[in-house]
């Protein structure tokens, strides 16, 4: 039996700092659980602005309630997370777990599966000043997938990584969507990440997006 694939919407949403600066103008669009969306563009068009807008990291102007609801379910990932170095990685991903109130014993199983697979695994008691820059994101991705939030908004993902830690990256969020129920809708400018981690493409333009075919 299938899973049942849940479906967000957003409708009519928009940004501007002035009237002579619309970032964004009428993006509409909706995202289906297992899916993996790209939003592609020009540097300046917008991309940043719009996933923090739908983590609410900023306010848009014209909230509905389907918005609402998207920012109930999605967090919101940099390309260079805000993380504590005076912490070990266990102790930065505890304090996003109490921030998030989840489950402590499952979210410790989930989080030492992800370190294992990154291969981080023995540096998670050291403090995160002591970590490369690609040691920072695997441990950050491992804390929020540990966190099992349903959309996962991705801001220039695994640019931090290696090819070989991208491969292995590309399939653990692929697996993470499986389920039909998570979605992950994140930007990027490297063409081997879009085209091997997407399933669908939104090219935002002039305020608005459009499906790439």
């Amino acid at each position: 039996m299938e899973n049942k694939k849940e479906k967000k919407v957003v409708k009519h949403l928009q940004f501007f700092y002035n009237a002579e600066n619309m970032v964004l103008e009428d993006v509409s669009f909706e995202i289906q659980g297992g899916e993996i969306v790209c939003i592609n563009g020009m540097n300046g068009a917008g991309k940043t602005t719009l996933l923090k807008i739908l983590a609410g990291v900023l306010d848009e102007y014209n909230m509905d309630a389907n918005l609402k609801k998207f920012r109930e379910d999605s967090i919101y990932i940099s390309n260079a997370p805000d993380m504590y170095d005076n912490l070990s990685g266990r102790e930065n991903a505890e304090l996003l777990r109490a921030l998030w109130k989840k489950n402590s014993l499952e979210f410790e199983n989930n989080f030492k599966k992800y370190m294992k697979i990154f291969e981080v695994e023995s540096y998670i008691n050291d403090d995160l000043g002591d970590y490369s820059l690609g040691m920072k994101y695997k441990t950050f991705l491992a804390a929020v997938l540990s966190l099992e939030i349903p959309i996962l908004l991705m801001d220039e993902p695994l640019n931090a990584m290696d090819s070989k830690s991208q491969k292995k990256a590309i399939s653990v969020l692929k697996d993470y969507v499986s389920n039909g129920k998570n979605s992950i809708i994140f930007s990027s400018h490297i063409d081997t990440i879009v085209s091997e981690l997407s399933s669908k493409v939104y090219h935002l333009k002039g305020g608005k997006l459009y499906e790439e075919e």
